[in-house]
């Protein structure tokens, strides 16, 4: 599964599904066959759907780290370290900087 995709925009696809129950609240998605319940509400921007990234990075046991100050959220993933800001659209890896197509939310 393509780590960029997990971490904040994770597409429609067989790896991580959305579900929404019956009184269309209680949201959640599949990790390795585990259903992981979202604290904070999935978002769709695009056609992409948006899923916190700390939702996620709980489900893989990942550390996460959010900067009010900068409104950054900082993720170390396998020896990698993850970086965007709320409302840029780009992705920081390893000190290097990407575009996305969808900003942080």
């Amino acid at each position: 599964m393509n780590l960029f995709l997990v971490l904040l925009i994770a597409t429609i696809a067989p790896t991580v599904l959305a579900s929404a129950g019956e009184e269309k609240t209680a949201i959640s998605f599949l990790v390795n066959n585990r259903e992981i319940e979202c604290v904070a509400p999935p978002v769709i921007i695009d056609g992409r759907l948006l899923l916190s990234a700390r939702d996620v990075s709980g489900a893989f046991g990942k550390e996460i780290n959010w900067d009010p100050a900068e409104r950054a959220v900082t993720i170390r993933w396998d020896g990698k370290t993850f970086k965007t800001v709320v409302g840029v659209k780009e992705i920081e890896i390893n000190g290097v900087k990407k575009p996305i197509d969808v900003p942080a939310t």
